[in-house]
């Protein structure tokens, strides 16, 4: 039991670390709140996103569209992996399409 306390509170750490660092420098270097709001006001967005149920919705909003996500890309991705493996024809004309996506990534 020891053990896997020590586990968690070396993985928490570093979280601690940077809430302890944004709730010192934010005030201390007066921070504009719209760029970079203090730690109090999102604790109470939060607590108040609890309360309302607001911030559960978004939450599994959020969730959904990762999961609709998923099953798109993999319903797309599998089929499109096998017909360019088996097909020389399909990979010579996706190939460039991929390529360009992968770099257009690297610029944003």
């Amino acid at each position: 039991m020891p053990h896997r306390l020590s586990s968690a509170l070396w993985f928490c750490a570093p979280f601690i670390v940077l809430i302890v660092l944004w709730a010192v420098f934010i005030p201390y270097f007066d921070v504009n709140p719209r760029l970079f709001p203090h730690l109090s006001s999102v604790v109470q967005a939060g607590i108040e996103g609890i309360q309302d149920g607001t911030l559960v919705q978004h939450i599994s909003a959020s969730l959904l569209r990762v999961a609709v996500g998923t099953v798109l890309a993999l319903l797309v991705a599998i089929p499109l992996g096998v017909a360019m493996g088996v097909s020389p024809f399909v990979s010579n004309f996706l190939t460039p399409l991929f390529r360009f996506f992968s770099v257009l990534a690297v610029i944003s």
